[in-house]
Formats: C-alpha cells, structure tokens, sequence
C-alpha cells in the first residue's frame, strides 16, 4: 500500500477541473477531501501506466489519497475496501478484480452506499449494467464507470491485422508472405490473458473474426487460423459467447453466431491463456517457449505465423523468445506480433521493427477522466457532467463513460 496525504480545496478543485477540461466547481473552503483507489493489481504493466499518471497528477494538486495493490486478489481487495469504509473516505475509485461476476461490484456499491460514499469503477467494467442503478434511485448517480468499450479494442486489433497482411509489400502474388507453408491460411498464436475476463473473450474473439472478414471482403486469397500449437485448442467448454454479443463492426451487422459460423471455427476455442491469469509477459514467453519446444521448426514450417497477444506484456514477452530465435531483430526472419495498450515500451519496439502493432487505451486520458469525476464527487455535482470531452457516455443512468481507442504502428 502506498499513501499519500494532501488536502484538497476549493480552489485547487477549480484549478484541477480547468486542468482537465472539465468545468466544475467545489464549495467547503479548506475542508480535507480523501479518496482511495483501489487497483486490481500493481503488477499488470499497463495499469502500472495508468497508477503513475493518477499519482503525478493527485501529488501535483495536493489531493489527499491511498492506493492499495489487489494483488489479483478480489478478497484482499474488498478486504481493502471494508478498511477504507470504516476509517472514512469521500470516494472510492476501484479498479476490480473479479468484473466477471455482478455480485463483486453489487456488493462494493452495497457497501459503499450504506455510508453515502461514491464509487467510481475504472479501466475493468463489472459485467452487468444493473451494477449502476443498485444503489437505488436515491442514490443512482453515485456510481460511474470510466473506461473503454472493451469490444472496440477487439475490432480494432482485427482491423488493424488485416490491414497490415492486406499491405501491397507483405504479399506475393496474392498470397502472403506469411504464409510460409503456402497453404493459404495464417496460422496465429493467440495469447488470451485470463479466462474469465470480458475484455480478454472480446479481444480473442473480435480480432479473429474481424480480420478474417475483412480479409474475406477484400478479395485475399488466405485467412487467419488457429496454430495447432495452441495450448488449447477446439475447447468446447469455453467457447459459448456471452450472452448478448453481437457482431457489429464498419457496417457489418451479424448475429454472433452466425458471424462464427462463417467464419469456419469459433476463436474462443483455440488459445493459451497465462496460469496466473496476469496477463504476464513471462508467461506468454515460456508458453511460447514450450510450442517451439513441441515443434523446434515452427516459426519457419507455417505451425506459427503470426502472433495475437490481448495485451503488450504477453506481446512483448513472445518479441522477446522471437529475438532469441535471430527473429524480428532485422537480422533474421519476422513473425507479425500484435497486442494491446500500446505502452511506452511496445511503441518503442514498434517504431524499431521488432513488434507490429497495438491498440491503445490511453493511461493519461484514463487517469484525467477518473479524475475529472473525482471533482465532480467533491463538489457534490453530478458525477459524469464531463462537458464536451470526446468519448462515448451510456449506461442505465448515463454513467458509464467510455474513452476511445486508437491504432498504434509503425507504418
């Protein structure tokens, strides 16, 4: 747990908000307003991004705070949470663990509401939407979340794969150069992060399908397909979309299950996904590490020909086993890694060749717009009145704020 104490006035409130592009005012004179914020884990790199950008800026403004470290752990982070109810605090700004399941962030809000203290959820969206209205009508703007819509990051990352083997100079006569067997299919690593997280089952799945559609469309001659490396491969079990997903994407308006069936195999069952459920850069690259092991050829006989990792650490975790193999180093053979977050080290690695491409959700906007809410609560406004800020704003009681995605390479 790292603490920081300051006090948070009137003016600094106004100052913040001009800071932060939205207009907001506080009342209370010198009255010491504290916040606590919880994150999922202080191990995940791209949180790591977005705790280091809400620390300079609370520190630069003398907000009174405490964060606490989940540890990928939700009973140690609602432990956390109990704790900081029963000392007394003014907000709470959680990054949950467990978002898979509505009872985590109902009971979070459950408590929080018995003590008449807001709860800003961030970066990890509980998995139902009734989550915001069970405070009850009283008290149905306490609750907001600020984050993504988690399905763009997956279209994206589709889009931005087939676009980069569309590339007039990564095809042979139609073909793709990275087909190395020739027989007109990519076969992809997909690294998928976590089982049971909604971001990691969109980004696994939506990558897949969209790339291949867009392939389709553009009249190429190969697709993507599963690599028969993958730990997991055709799991049943796993494989049933949410229920409620759609596809809809750049005009294209599917059934999910049609858009699967089309698609000849259902991305959700074929991945490795990390033990820890870290989304850790190690473990993709010993997982990595064990395919090459099964198949010592398998980045030069068509086994792996691309790489989908759900996030920068895994990516960057594969360029590295890559580098061991004299790959993507400029001096060797290249295989085509892309991840998400596109953190200030995988744009380094994209700008130098060794990865391909990211998907970016902004650290700094993430921690602004969290902030910008946090004003809100001190000033007792309503707590997503984020004027004309560029983002997305739905949910039951327009509460749920959701920063856009971008494409992030090197060409």
């Amino acid at each position: 747990m790292k603490i920081r104490s300051r006090i948070l006035s009137a003016g600094l409130a106004c100052v913040m908000a001009v800071a932060l592009l939205s207009g907001c005012s506080a009342s209370g004179g010198g009255k010491k307003f504290h916040m606590d914020v919880f994150y999922y884990n202080y191990a995940d790199a791209y949180i790591s991004t977005v705790r280091d950008a809400m620390n300079s800026r609370l520190d630069a403004l003398n907000i009174d705070y405490t964060n606490y470290d989940g540890k990928a752990d939700q009973a140690t982070q609602m432990n956390d949470i109990n704790t900081a109810l029963t000392k007394g605090t003014n907000l709470l700004v959680v990054n949950i663990v467990d978002n898979a399941s509505p009872d985590t962030a109902n009971q979070i809000v459950a408590s929080a509401s018995a003590k008449n203290v807001p709860v800003v959820f961030f970066n990890r969206e509980p998995s139902s939407a009734d989550v915001f209205a069970s405070a009850g009508a009283s008290n149905a703007g306490s609750v907001a979340f600020v984050g993504t819509n988690y399905v763009q990051a997956g279209y994206l990352e589709g889009q931005m794969i087939a676009n980069y083997l569309l590339k007039p100079e990564n095809q042979n006569g139609g073909s793709s150069k990275f087909d190395a067997n020739g027989d007109g299919k990519i076969d992809y690593a997909m690294f998928r992060g976590q089982m049971d997280n909604n971001e990691a089952i969109a980004r696994t799945l939506y990558s897949v399908l969209t790339a291949n559609i867009i392939l389709k469309n553009a009249g190429a001659s190969f697709s993507l397909e599963p690599s028969a490396l993958n730990v997991t491969n055709n799991d049943t079990s796993t494989s049933t979309p949410p229920n409620g997903w759609t596809y809809d994407f750049n005009g294209v308006t599917m059934d999910i299950n049609d858009a699967i069936s089309q698609n000849g195999f259902n991305p959700l069952g074929f991945y490795s996904v990390d033990k820890d459920s870290s989304w850790s850069g190690a473990n993709a690259n010993a997982m990595l590490q064990t395919m090459y092991s099964t198949d010592g050829n398998c980045f030069t006989d068509g086994k792996i020909e691309l790489i989908i990792a759900n996030n920068d650490d895994m990516a960057l975790g594969c360029v590295q086993f890559l580098n061991t193999q004299n790959l993507n180093n400029g001096s060797g053979g290249y295989i085509p890694v892309f991840g998400v977050d596109a953190t200030a080290t995988a744009r380094t690695k994209i700008s130098d060749g060794s990865m391909t491409g990211s998907i970016e959700q902004s650290n700094v906007a993430m921690a602004q717009m969290v902030l910008t809410v946090a004003m809100n609560a001190a000033a007792k406004d309503s707590l997503c009145d984020i004027g004309t800020v560029p983002m997305t704003v739905d949910g039951v009681n327009n509460n749920m704020l959701r920063i856009p995605y971008g494409i992030v390479t090197g060409q």
